[in-house]
């Protein structure tokens, strides 16, 4: 894998806009570090677990150290996966853990919602989801937001992807692309530096704006410890340009304030190129497609086990937990597997590994709940393994009233089934449609909340009816609180 970075494209993700303060309108160059994150490209496993440590702890002493510097002298850093937050909690103390999150909320870390560098094409929708699933934990559980994902190197973005990262809480991205090991027309490599953004003819033609960002440092190396970027932000900053050490969600808010209201907008997709290497292991990848599609259904069953016994889905917290991040690393970017470090060997026996866990959660999940549900209702049980048909009324749980809204998945809430159940609904006509969607026995009260479970808003409910808007192809979650 070469560098991924490039001009920076700001992406302002469906939302209302929140504007900020005004700001002058003086030159604003924002220059944010992170360490590309190629894995199982320069170390093993154990290799990224310890850098992502230390360089977090780095960069935690580095914003300790610069404190009495001007808040746009101070140290920032960028972790480009949720696997480098996941890492430093299962190897710190929660103290330790909170010095990391203290930081992401007063804006010296950010983490994105993606696992890793992912390519997108390939995965199916429910586990783009679900990859994101641990920070949806982390903000629920901490108070913190995570407001930005990222897909970068790979030349190409598939359709509908900005949607669903919308759709579980980012209002912001940016690519950057590495022009290596593509059929596309190849990008020179461009550098990116305070000098060139400030004076170049042409990049100053391309991007009018006074709002800039400077994103990327470390290449594909495994770890990347500098003081540089303070540095070099104080040394630059004159009467002219203020130079920023970001985080970079600091230069997206600025840039929506300044501008955001004037960007246009589009809905296109940029293809799959990248995406298709997962088909090298046609097998053990169509093993986890498997997964994610029996998944609903597996999902559905303990909805309706855990109405009664609630420790049916609480009990298997650690390996859902597991699940969920290993389908946000499965489609790791760098499957052609020619490291200099890592043999395609290990490579693969990652990737199994992977699979079967990520299968082993499903399978089991469903087993247990057909064997739940035999003693629990054997009538449905017996619809379950094939048995004859039964009055259909006696198995819903959920019924929506639009044949064009697709009642899409329903499960017990991430914390619980005490917690509500969680179903999504899709939009799947072109134009918008209005839904009523409904609980067996009756629905209490509900909420809107984001793909990964994040509570937006409440939901008025009428006569134990949710009766709600989607917009052209939109899928919605909702957390329905049954009425007691």
């Amino acid at each position: 894998m070469r560098p991924h970075w490039g001009v920076l494209v700001p992406a302002l993700l469906s939302g209302a806009l929140a504007l900020a303060e005004p700001v002058p309108n003086a030159k604003r160059i924002y220059i944010a570090p992170d360490d590309h994150t190629d894995y199982l490209w320069s170390g093993d496993e154990e290799a990224y677990r310890q850098a992502f440590v230390e360089m977090i702890d780095y960069y935690l002493d580095l914003a300790d150290a610069t404190e009495d510097h001007r808040p746009e002298h101070q140290s920032r850093w960028s972790c480009d996966g949720s696997l480098w937050m996941w890492t430093y909690e299962r190897n710190k103390t929660p103290e330790g853990f909170e010095r990391l999150l203290s930081r992401i909320r007063d804006g010296h870390m950010s983490v994105p919602l993606n696992a890793l560098v992912s390519t997108y094409g390939a995965q199916p929708t429910e586990a783009v989801l679900r990859g994101m699933y641990y920070p949806g934990r982390i903000e629920r559980r901490h108070g913190v937001r995570f407001p930005i994902a990222i897909a970068m190197e790979d030349q190409t973005l598939p359709y509908g992807l900005g949607a669903l990262w919308a759709g579980s809480g980012a209002r912001y991205s940016w690519k950057g692309i590495c022009g290596c090991a593509t059929r596309i027309r190849k990008n020179e490599r461009r550098p990116q530096a305070v000098e060139l953004v400030d004076s170049d003819p042409e990049f100053r033609s391309l991007y009018p704006y006074p709002v800039i960002g400077v994103f990327g440092k470390g290449w594909d190396d495994l770890k990347t410890l500098t003081d540089e970027f303070v540095t070099v932000a104080r040394a630059k900053t004159d009467a002219s340009r203020k130079v920023i050490v970001s985080d970079q969600l600091d230069f997206f808010r600025d840039f929506e304030s300044s501008h955001g209201a004037d960007l246009p907008t589009m809905s296109v997709g940029f293809g799959n190129e990248w995406d298709l290497y997962s088909a090298s292991m046609s097998e053990v990848s169509a093993r986890v497609r498997r997964a994610v599609e029996r998944l609903r259904a597996a999902e559905g069953l303990a909805t309706l086990v855990a109405r009664e016994r609630p420790g049916f889905w609480s009990s298997r917290e650690q390996a859902r937990e597991q699940a969920w991040m290993n389908l946000g690393v499965y489609w790791e970017h760098n499957w052609t597997s020619d490291s200099p470090v890592i043999s395609r060997e290990a490579r693969a026996v990652w990737q199994r590994r992977l699979a079967g866990q990520i299968a082993g959660y499903v399978d089991t999940l469903h087993d247990d709940a057909v064997y739940a549900l035999e003693h629990q209702n054997p009538l449905v049980a017996g619809r379950v393994r094939g048995g004859d048909a039964y009055p259909g009324e006696t198995f819903s749980l959920l019924s929506i009233d639009n044949p064009d809204v697709l009642l899409w998945s329903v499960k017990p809430a991430e914390e619980g089934i005490e917690q509500g159940i969680v179903t999504r609904v899709w939009n799947l006509a072109p134009h918008e449609q209005r839904f009523s969607l409904s609980l067996t026995p009756a629905m209490e009260s509900a909420t809107q909340t984001t793909h990964i479970e994040t509570d937006r808003a409440a939901v008025p409910v009428s006569q134990w009816v949710l009766s709600a808007t989607a917009a052209r192809s939109q899928l919605l979650t909702y957390r329905l609180r049954p009425a007691h």
